[in-house]
């Protein structure tokens, strides 16, 4: 009976690692690789620069309108500050969006596409 129990709480503890180690990995960006394909080659370039780190977190769908920038920063003692300001036209209905694609925090320059979500 405690055998039974031990196997049971060591086959359940070693899946829950694995799971665990797994997520970390894929959100952190360890494993698989994040990738990121835009059109732009001066952007394409960029991404290839390897202190560019692209990040997973993106948009449950794409934004209307789409437009993708790179933004320059500026540095505040280790880390990069940006600004983003985002305005309607008027009379406009639809909520515009902007989101981090991938981020040089050693040029404190970021990928950033925005559009509007309906």
């Amino acid at each position: 009976m405690w055998r039974t129990a031990a196997i049971a709480l060591l086959i359940v503890f070693t899946v829950l690692s694995v799971g665990f180690t797994a997520f970390v990995a894929y959100y952190f960006g360890i494993w698989p690789e994040p990738s990121l394909t835009v059109d732009d080659p001066a952007i394409s370039a960029w991404l290839e620069n390897p202190d560019v780190t692209i990040h997973r977190q993106g948009f449950k769908r794409q934004p209307d309108e789409p437009k993708m920038y790179l933004d320059q920063g500026r540095r505040v003692g280790k880390g990069c500050t940006f600004h983003t300001s985002l305005s309607l036209e008027g009379g406009e209905t639809r909520k515009r969006v902007a989101r981090t694609l991938a981020t040089n925090s050693t040029t404190c320059e970021r990928l950033v596409i925005e559009g509007f979500l309906r």
